[in-house]
């Protein structure tokens, strides 16, 4: 864990968990201690090159875009994310 030293495109905040989730040039991170420390999430994303990010907490779902013209969406477990897969347009 350390202090985030990425340039940051976009933050998503979970208000049932307090984990902000963000967006930069080098991939997604979370942090649970409003953060102090930030985890990396970038098992299985594409390009980490991302452009924006939205949290679906209704689902559990955060939605990823990419500079490599992708959307990635990333199921969210009780211990972060567990599930990566590129979002088919056409869903």
């Amino acid at each position: 864990p350390t202090a985030m030293q990425h340039s940051t495109v976009e933050f998503a905040y979970d208000s049932s968990t307090g984990i902000i989730y963000a967006a930069t040039v080098n991939g997604v991170f979370e942090t649970d201690d409003v953060g102090s420390s930030w985890r990396q999430l970038n098992d299985g994303l594409g390009c980490l090159n991302t452009s924006c990010i939205a949290l679906d907490s209704g689902n559990g779902l955060l939605y990823v875009g990419t500079n490599g013209g992708s959307v990635w969406r990333l199921a969210l477990g009780p211990s972060g994310p567990d599930d990566k897969d590129k979002v088919d347009p056409d869903e």
